[in-house]
Formats: structure tokens, C-alpha cells, sequence
């Protein structure tokens, strides 16, 4: 057990160092009107085309993520990420889906509309308008695609990821989103998400440290 939690702890720094070599930037979002499983345009007012992005590339309503409306590239560090987005304040139903778009380089993505190549989030969620929670839809759920442009509107099936790993044992996450009365709202994401670095690993290999330095000091 001790040789394991030692090869663990030492799996740990390599994956820490790891990390730092490799964070994501945030280089899209798309707010698009769906129903409570996330189904495209599923309760919109306003159809499937309905949608808020910061895709450049493609025309729609302008979504300002901390305060940036287009183009996007915002670092995700270790620890919580905390993001507010804002629209024109025109509702998509009772419920919305965010896509989200990750990179390891700090660059924005901004794909043109192809019909034929269709682009779901890397992470989508969906919550109630003015309400509480939030899920993520379900593998196979047809999604917006970030390419969508006017009424051209493209869908894909999402794979249903809950996070998205960057190393062995190292993920970012959706861990908040919320929009309120007014169709604004915030989320949040999380680098790394815990996995086999456990508190059980770290308690054996302190108390392991401390009987090799009780055995030391007594001989």
C-alpha cells in the first residue's frame, strides 16, 4: 500500500507539472434555446435558430462573457473559474443550453457555417430560465451546433461529457451555470477534478515519512 501511494503521490507531481504544460482557454460560448434534456430549440419562443455566441465566423446575437462579446480567449486556471454572460435580454424558452469551447493554445474559435461539418460543445449544460440546477444532456442529445448562423441552423448529438480531461487524472468541468430573469447569468469551471490522488494516499505516505523518522531518531 505504501509503495503504491508513493507511486501515486510521485504520479501526482508529474501530472501537476503536466498540467501547467497543458491548461485550456476558454475560446467559444453559445447560448442556444432548448428543452429541460437539452434538446435543441425543444420550448423556445423563438425556434431552434434561436441562439447567443461569441463565434465571430457565423451571424447571431452577440453573447458578452465577462464583458467580451466576440472572439474570446480566456485562461482556465487550477482551482474555480468564474464567468457572467450577458444578451439582449430575449428569452429562449423556459430552459437554455450553454456550449462551451476549450484549446490548449490561447486562441479564439470562430467557425465558419458548413452544413456538413457540425460542431458540438466540448462541454454543454442546460438550466431553467430564472430557476435553480442544472444538468448536462444526455449522450446522443441533439445539440446546436457553434457553427449555426441567422436560420441556418445546424444540430449534432452531444457524446454526454461531464468534464474533459487534459491528463491522466486531471479534468476542467462545468461545476455552475445559471440564467436569470432577465437572460443573464454566469458559470463556472473547474481545473483539475479530483480523481485517483486520493486523501487516503496522502494519510499512509505522511505516516509511512513519520515511522522511517521515529526509526531514524531511535536508532
Amino acid at each position: 500500500m505504501i509503495a503504491r501511494c508513493a507511486t501515486v503521490l510521485g504520479m501526482a507531481v508529474a501530472l501537476a507539472s503536466a498540467a501547467a504544460n497543458a491548461s485550456p482557454h476558454l475560446v467559444g460560448a453559445q447560448l442556444y434555446s432548448c428543452s429541460a434534456d437539452g434538446e435543441n430549440g425543444g420550448d423556445g419562443a423563438y425556434g431552434p435558430e434561436y441562439q447567443y455566441s461569441t463565434n465571430s465566423g457565423t451571424s447571431h446575437n452577440s453573447l458578452a462573457v465577462n464583458g467580451d462579446g466576440s472572439s474570446i480567449v480566456f485562461p482556465i486556471v487550477e482551482g474555480d473559474n468564474a464567468f457572467t454572460f450577458s444578451t439582449g435580454g430575449i428569452s429562449p424558452g423556459t430552459h437554455g443550453c450553454l456550449n462551451l469551447f476549450f484549446a490548449d493554445a490561447a486562441v479564439s474559435f470562430n467557425p465558419v457555417y458548413d452544413a456538413n461539418t457540425p460542431i458540438p460543445g466540448d462541454l454543454t449544460v442546460v438550466a431553467p430560465v430564472a430557476g435553480s440546477g442544472f444538468s448536462v444532456p444526455a449522450q446522443g442529445t441533439n445539440v446546436q451546433s457553434y457553427n449555426s448562423t441567422g436560420f441556418s441552423v445546424i444540430q449534432t448529438s452531444y457524446d454526454g461529457a461531464r468534464y474533459r480531461r487534459i491528463a491522466a487524472d486531471l479534468a476542467y468541468q462545468i461545476t455552475a451555470f445559471a440564467i436569470d430573469a432577465q437572460i443573464n447569468g454566469s458559470f463556472t469551471v473547474r481545473l483539475p477534478e479530483p480523481g485517483a490522488f486520493t486523501a487516503g494516499c496522502v494519510a499512509t505516505a505522511l505516516l509511512a515519512a513519520l515511522t522511517r523518522a521515529r526509526a531514524r531518531r531511535d536508532g
